[in-house]
């Protein structure tokens, strides 16, 4: 999921085999290397990624995005802990705890929503 490339990675691109890589959260790094006694700085890009098979929509990025960080049944879990903390069979946090879900979820789809506009999906 997290990658570390030499050159600036592009957002989305074919990999000639029917599948396509997705990648966000691209930044510029600057990483130390020690070889013996000398110490040099390097610029590389790290992301998180995730191979797209088929036709790519929106709707399958968010998919596989959202599976490869949470899980399939991470929603599942925290819901069920979220309606027995409404009920007082778990503490409030489980309560929290479902909500930053959500929110991660969200901001997650809102830069995968603004991503597949700007590379025309």
């Amino acid at each position: 999921m997290k990658a570390t490339y030499d050159l600036q990675p592009e957002i989305f691109s074919a990999n000639g085999n029917g599948s396509y890589t997705y990648r966000w959260g691209i930044q510029e790094v600057t990483m130390e290397r020690t070889i013996g006694e000398v110490t040099t700085t390097e610029t590389k890009w790290q992301c998180n990624e995730v191979i797209v098979w088929g036709t790519v929509t929106r709707e399958k990025i968010v998919a596989t995005v959202i599976e490869s960080i949470w899980g399939i049944d991470m929603e599942a879990k925290l819901l069920n802990d979220y309606n027995a903390a409404q009920m007082d069979i778990l503490p409030a946090e489980y309560i929290q705890r479902y909500k930053d879900f959500l929110n991660a979820r969200k901001v997650t789809k809102d830069q995968i929503n603004a991503d597949c506009i700007e590379i025309g999906i």
